[in-house]
């Protein structure tokens, strides 16, 4: 879900990646905090084109609630480029 929040902020969301199995894998176990309440903290990066076609790696923060009935509600989100 957080993804989700993300890619809606990206200037191109198709371009998206989060890595794979293959390159620059990101863990689940290492990236994702259960902060208790249905809440939960996303520190991890995305690659993804900026408006010049450049693929940049951000970092973020993302903290989300679930809401029941596989809803989900975005707390804050805040990026930092590397």
């Amino acid at each position: 879900m957080a993804q989700k929040f993300v890619k809606q902020q990206l200037k191109s969301p198709g371009s998206a990646s989060f890595g794979s199995l293959f390159r620059d894998y990101q863990n689940y176990e290492d990236v994702v905090a259960d902060l208790g309440g249905g809440k939960f903290r996303v520190r991890a990066w995305v690659d993804s084109d900026n408006v010049f076609g450049a693929t940049l790696r951000n970092h973020f923060v993302c903290e989300l609630q679930y809401t029941g009935n596989d809803r989900w509600q975005l707390l804050d989100l805040t990026f930092r480029e590397q």
